[in-house]
């Protein structure tokens, strides 16, 4: 119970370099790249009329309301586009290196999936909910 064990010394090395890399972006600028990456991924589902919850205060993960996400996620990672699906959605998860091409690439495949596996009440319009998740309001 007391014993040293062995050390994680990848995980050491790894957080080593995460906050060397951090510091020398600096978190304001990884903040920033990221806050307007995701109100341009946004944009871009909501031009392309695929619903998304949107939340007032939102980290870089978007999730998509799309049906059968665990099985679009399948397709996807053949694109090698890594999702995750949770319940009914599908979330999108990005960082501030991420770039709007790669966006692009998936949203096409996204897309595409949408089509061919239309929602039974066919939602044409964005879905925001808010933070707390009260309130559904359709733009």
């Amino acid at each position: 119970r007391f014993e040293g064990g062995t050390v994680n010394l990848m995980g050491v090395v790894a957080l080593h370099a995460a906050v060397k890399h951090i510091n020398q972006t600096g978190i304001e600028v990884i903040e920033r790249k990221g806050k307007t990456f995701l109100a341009a991924c946004k944009k871009r589902l909501t031009e392309e009329q695929i619903p998304f919850i949107d939340h007032d205060e939102q980290g870089n993960i978007i999730s998509l309301r799309v049906v059968k996400p665990a099985q679009l996620c399948d397709a996807l990672k053949k694109q090698q586009v890594y999702t995750k699906p949770v319940k009914d959605v599908l979330r999108i998860s990005f960082s501030h290196t991420s770039s709007l091409a790669d966006f692009e690439g998936m949203l096409k495949h996204v897309k595409s999936w949408v089509k061919e596996h239309p929602m039974k009440s066919p939602c044409t319009e964005t879905t925001v909910v808010s933070a707390g998740g009260l309130g559904l309001r359709l733009d």
